[in-house]
């Protein structure tokens, strides 16, 4: 059963993909990168854990998803979001990160190491840039059916997984050597929430038409 639940934190992310492939013609700039991003999530997964299984170590690949996964993610907010002020922050904050995770990763924590800082600085961002979607979204005129709205799904599953995995990604070493067990409970709980992030964008690509 725990294999399972891990292969399935692993390999889950194949769903959206296989939906947005089936509705490729109906997908619109922001829903491509977003699938590009899924795309790139779900190599670097496969093959992070085929590096584990063999006992390499997997964390530079951490370092170059990190990247990607905030130039697509961050461009997927910057498409999805009308307002020219809040674009021009996204826009701001992303050139901005990207920089850092260059300079992090070759500077300050090597590819060799986690990046535990850009990792968490990255959940943060990806929670602000949610809370720009949902601003414009209350600011908005008339009835809003979010059931129906891809864009509404797809930031939801943003916000659920990154607001809630923020804090695994911080202190994961300490946690780790004084608090195995929460360290373990935390695991299991980054695990479910990849399942649900995924399960999330399945509908927002579901949804799209």
């Amino acid at each position: 059963m725990k294999n399972f639940f891990i292969l399935l934190g692993v390999y889950i992310s194949i769903v959206p993909l296989v939906i947005a492939i089936l509705k490729i013609k109906k997908l619109n700039r922001a829903f491509i990168l977003l699938t590009l991003m899924i795309a790139c999530e779900t190599g670097v997964s496969i093959y992070s854990r085929g590096q584990q299984i063999n006992n390499i170590n997997n964390l530079p690949s951490l370092h170059f998803l990190t990247f990607f996964e905030f130039l697509l993610g961050g461009s997927f907010f910057y498409l999805s979001i009308q307002s020219q002020s809040l674009k021009r922050w996204i826009l701001f904050l992303m050139v901005s990160f990207l920089s850092y995770t260059i300079i992090n990763s070759f500077y300050i924590q090597r590819i060799e190491v986690y990046n535990q800082i850009a990792r968490t600085l990255e959940a943060y961002l990806f929670v602000l840039f949610s809370f720009f979607f949902f601003y414009e979204l209350l600011k908005q005129e008339g009835v809003i059916r979010l059931s129906q709205s891809p864009e509404f799904w797809a930031v939801t599953a943003f916000f659920t997984y990154f607001g809630t995995t923020q804090f695994v990604h911080l202190f994961p070493n300490y946690i780790m050597d004084h608090h195995y067990r929460f360290y373990l409970i935390l695991g299991h709980l980054n695990r479910l929430m990849v399942i649900i992030y995924y399960s999330i964008f399945t509908i927002a690509l579901w949804k799209k038409k």
